[in-house]
């Protein structure tokens, strides 16, 4: 399950936990609104601020589609034949193909099942909503004028400025309250016959007032968390336990409006007239009848019931507002593994945007350059340059940082004796410094260090640089390659400008020792750092990078290129693409003194 699936089941308990501590504290109507700031957490993911795309709850199920998926020995590799500025073997990736055993077919699976879920119980919802609208139209506005009376009365009392329109019908129970804008009331024919006028008016300002408190409107809203989060038990419980709370809350706010003899007659009206209510597992409407198991809590608060005191008024708003701003605190944090950490946003100063699609040919992607010297960014393709994507192996720099900031290796000592594991590229079946295994792109060196370092390590260390969307729930050796970790072209121009001028919060030297690790070529005229990856699934590629700097000796340029679709170029590509716009774009003069 993915973070944010955690982190909503965290605050059901928290509230849970809550109403059990301080029950006896927090009155009827504090215990019933602690609810409400849960449905911030459930709108997190569909939110406008970069939240909003609805198939990213379908990420819940990445996990499932990620035991789907198995590395495989099979090989990728190129040699790379660049004339400009020089030859630069260290452009070929070594990459392993991912074989996704119905992967792709399976995460559709999953989602499908949720859509279809939605449609199941948006049909449930949907019938129930024509069911009541139904009753309204078979219904008989309510006509005894001694009860109109009662009924007018009652919203006077209540402080209601707008008629509620009340009606009878011989096909319900109980009475409900229904309308989604517009409330209204259905009474049973029963209720009108059978009942003592006292009774009814019990009735009356029970209805009334879930009007006044809106309880058919957040109803609605519950009905529709529950159609989209059906899969979670924990907004099951939540939202069941919510609906017995309103119940309780629209119970004390009558009793505030009786005096305390009345309270005995209220409790009685309501044995009276509660009986169990059947049909559908949940219902956008709300009303004074309950199921009987819930019947005793309701009668226990009735019998106990005081005003609530100046003291328990000021401790209950306390503790709402508390939950509140704990929630809307952590809800960016539900994104980020939904659509936050499917896009960075970042803004247009200091941006050009660039057309080098001459540069790119058939090839679909984005190219961030950074001149130092201009303190300009240079953009081609806006749209991808804040696309994350998998790092793939250019993920390994912050690897290495991590495990030289844990004291997992030091710049000094690096080295890592071969596994024995026979693997498709001879440059991995050997013994590993941190520059060779970053020339090579060795999997298994960065993985060790991984596993030694450890995901709460891991994960400070990308917090403390922001990277991407700070995701390994795919866990280790698996996150960074094609899996949940991801990143923009953007941020990893950010990122690396960062490197190159050791402005990271990490030791200097630990640094300048993963630069080192970096070096491509140098000359008396420029030294160009670089990292490639490339993501393979079902052997081919779907993902490429070229990322790094070029220094020459007045100015500094951080660049990245991604090429992405089921056709992308290798590494080799990302990287031919990059020396060309550098060579034709920004450094032709140096590139010609450097050759």
């Amino acid at each position: 399950m993915t973070f944010g699936f955690w982190i909503i089941s965290f605050f059901v308990l928290l509230i849970f936990g809550i109403k059990y501590l301080l029950k006896s504290r927090l009155s009827l109507k504090a215990q019933y609104h602690l609810w409400f700031p849960l449905f911030i957490a459930l709108m997190a993911p569909f939110s406008p601020s970069g939240f909003g795309n609805p198939g990213n709850i379908s990420s819940i199920f990445f996990l499932l589609k990620n035991r789907a998926v198995r590395e495989i020995q099979a090989g990728f590799s190129h040699s790379s034949n660049i004339s400009a500025p020089s030859d630069i073997p260290a452009l070929q990736d070594f990459s392993l193909s991912l074989t996704r055993e119905g992967g792709t077919e399976l995460y559709t699976v999953f989602f499908w099942v949720w859509i279809l879920g939605i449609i199941f119980m948006g049909t449930i919802t949907l019938y129930s909503v024509l069911k009541i609208n139904l009753l309204k139209q078979a219904s008989l506005s309510l006509e005894n004028k001694k009860l109109l009376r009662v009924y007018n009365s009652c919203q006077k009392e209540l402080h209601i400025k707008h008629n509620i329109p009340v009606f009878t019908t011989a096909f319900l129970k109980t009475p409900v309250t229904a309308g989604f804008i517009k409330p209204y009331i259905i009474l049973p024919l029963s209720a009108v016959t059978q009942m003592s006028e006292k009774e009814i008016r019990y009735i009356f300002l029970h209805e009334l007032t879930h009007c006044k408190h809106m309880d058919p409107f957040i109803n609605y809203v519950a009905c529709l968390a529950q159609i989209v989060y059906w899969f979670h038990p924990g907004v099951w419980l939540a939202l069941k336990s919510m609906r017995r709370d309103c119940e309780s809350a629209c119970d004390g706010a009558v009793l505030s409006h009786l005096n305390q003899q009345d309270y005995i007659s209220y409790g009685s009206a309501l044995l009276h007239y509660v009986a169990e209510i059947s049909g559908l597992p949940y219902s956008p409407a709300s009303g004074m009848g309950a199921p009987v198991n819930q019947l005793k809590k309701r009668i226990l608060i009735i019998k106990n019931y005081t005003r609530e005191s100046r003291e328990k008024h000021k401790r209950s708003v306390a503790v709402l507002i508390a939950v509140t701003v704990l929630i809307v605190s952590f809800s960016p944090v539900i994104s980020s593994n939904a659509s936050s950490s499917n896009h960075y946003q970042f803004t247009d100063e200091n941006i050009i945007a660039e057309d080098y699609s001459s540069f790119f040919n058939h090839y679909t992607g984005s190219f961030v350059v950074y001149d130092s010297n201009a303190d300009k960014y240079h953009i081609y393709n806006q749209n991808l340059a804040g696309l994350r994507v998998s790092p793939n192996s250019t993920y390994k720099i912050y690897s290495a940082l991590a495990a030289l900031e844990s004291h997992v290796i030091t710049p000094d000592s690096h080295s890592r004796l071969w596994n024995g594991t026979n693997y498709p590229f001879k440059a991995w079946n050997q013994d590993q410094t941190l520059s060779s295994a970053m020339k090579n792109s060795v999997n298994w060196y960065f993985t060790s260090l991984d596993e030694e370092n450890g995901l709460i390590s891991l994960q400070k260390s990308l917090s403390r640089i922001n990277y991407g969307n700070q995701d390994l729930s795919g866990g280790i050796g698996q996150y960074w390659l094609e899996s949940t970790l991801k990143i923009s072209p953007m941020e990893q121009v950010q990122l690396l400008t960062k490197l190159q001028n050791q402005t990271l919060p990490f030791n200097q030297e630990n640094i300048e020792a993963v630069k080192r690790s970096l070096l491509l070529s140098s000359n008396d005229s420029f030294s160009l750092y670089g990292k490639t990856g490339t993501g393979i699934v079902n052997e081919k590629i779907v993902n490429s990078w070229f990322i790094g700097f070029l220094e020459t000796k007045d100015n500094v340029y951080v660049f990245a290129a991604n090429l992405q679709g089921e056709n992308a170029g290798d590494s080799l590509e990302a990287g031919q693409i990059t020396l060309n716009i550098l060579e034709n774009c920004f450094l032709s003069q140096d590139l010609e003194t450097a050759l």
